[in-house]
C-alpha cells in the first residue's frame, strides 16, 4: 500500500478569512466517514484508500494538503482524476447544514483548546503573526486580532450562502 499526498499554496498568512474558509471546507469534506471524501474514496463498495485527511502549514506564504493513506499500489493512479470527480460532486452537493455542523464543532475545539491549553494556543497564534504577518507598513486591517481570535469570523462564516461555499 501508499499514501498519496496532493497539495495547494494557500494565501498569504495575512489573510486569516480565507484560511478560515479552507480549514472549514477541509473539515467538511474528510472529517468523518459521513464526510463527501470518506464516502467516495473509504466507505464505499470500492475503496481507493483506507483513510483521506487533510491537513494544512501556514507560513507567510502556506499550503493545504489532502491525504490518501493505505492505497493499493494497484490504484493510487486512480485517486487524483477521482478526487477532482468527487469534488464536483460534492460542490454540487454542498449541505448548510453539514457546514453548520463543522462551524459549531470548530466553535467547541477552539474553546476547548484555549480553556485545557491556553499558553499553546494563544503563544502559537503570537509566534506565527510576529514571524509571518507583513510589516507595519504593509498591514491590512485587523492585524493581531484577526489571527489569533479565530472565532471573530464565525459570524460572517455562518452568514454564508450555499453558492458562496460552493465558489
Amino acid at each position: 500500500v501508499g499514501t498519496v499526498s496532493m497539495a495547494w499554496r494557500g494565501p498569504a498568512y495575512s489573510d486569516a478569512a480565507t484560511w478560515q474558509k479552507l480549514a472549514l471546507l477541509h473539515n467538511y469534506l474528510t472529517d468523518s466517514a459521513a464526510s463527501p471524501l470518506a464516502k467516495a474514496f473509504v466507505e464505499c463498495a470500492s475503496p481507493l484508500c483506507g483513510d483521506v485527511s487533510a491537513t494544512h502549514e501556514v507560513f507567510v506564504e502556506g499550503y493545504h494538503q489532502l491525504w490518501f493513506e493505505d492505497a493499493e499500489v494497484e490504484t493510487i493512479d486512480q485517486i487524483a482524476p477521482s478526487l477532482f470527480r468527487h469534488l464536483v460532486a460534492a460542490r454540487d452537493d454542498f449541505s448548510m447544514e453539514r457546514m453548520g455542523l463543522c462551524i459549531r464543532r470548530m466553535r467547541r475545539t477552539h474553546l476547548s483548546s484555549v480553556e485545557r491549553h491556553p499558553t499553546d494556543t494563544l503563544i502559537d497564534g503570537l509566534t506565527r503573526h510576529f514571524l509571518y504577518y507583513p510589516t507595519e507598513d504593509d498591514q491590512a486591517a485587523g492585524g493581531l486580532a484577526e489571527c489569533c481570535d479565530p472565532l471573530a469570523q464565525l459570524p460572517s462564516l455562518e452568514a454564508m450562502s450555499r453558492a458562496d461555499w460552493q465558489a
